[in-house]
């Protein structure tokens, strides 16, 4: 590699961990981190006084279909281009091949994931309300690994 690229493809990797950092503290605080903070959010307020008599009201609507496309589409289009760009400088600095798959392939899964979660959630099934955050968190500290493979690669690639 280009010793002139290195400060460059450096400061992309700190932006996409800072982007993957804010976007998991983001949703923390608008939607929570509870069950019932998912409930609330995805099923609106009706719903978790429903299930959670002693819960506060926050008035909160619940969310549609088109509601979650509407936001589900820009966040693909943003971060489908910044995983295609960190796929393809982690690719071409080298390194073990099997690594670089792996790391790749289980980033993309677990992108998929979260793609369809809030889908879902609107179904009202447990299971997808319980995994929401933990996989908004998930999505988040494997795409700053991969963010961080992408560093370390600057360093070690000629």
């Amino acid at each position: 590699m280009h010793a002139d690229f290195r400060p460059v493809i450096l400061l992309y990797g700190f932006f996409v961990i800072l982007q993957f950092a804010t976007g998991a503290s983001m949703y923390a605080l608008r939607a929570g981190t509870l069950y019932e903070d998912s409930v609330e959010y995805y099923l609106g307020s009706e719903e978790a006084a429903r299930r959670f008599p002693g819960r506060e009201d926050r008035f909160v609507a619940p969310k549609t279909i088109a509601g979650i496309a509407k936001t589900q589409v820009s966040h693909s289009l943003a971060f489908g281009l910044m995983f295609f760009v960190l796929a393809h400088l982690i690719r071409s600095l080298g390194g073990d091949p099997r690594l670089t798959r792996l790391a790749i392939v289980t980033f993309f899964a677990i992108a998929m994931l979260d793609f369809v979660l809030p889908f879902l959630a609107l179904t009202g099934i447990d299971i997808f309300l319980r995994l929401r955050f933990p996989i908004v968190l998930l999505y988040s500290v494997v795409g700053g690994a991969l963010a961080a493979l992408l560093c370390a690669r600057t360093f070690t690639s000629s």
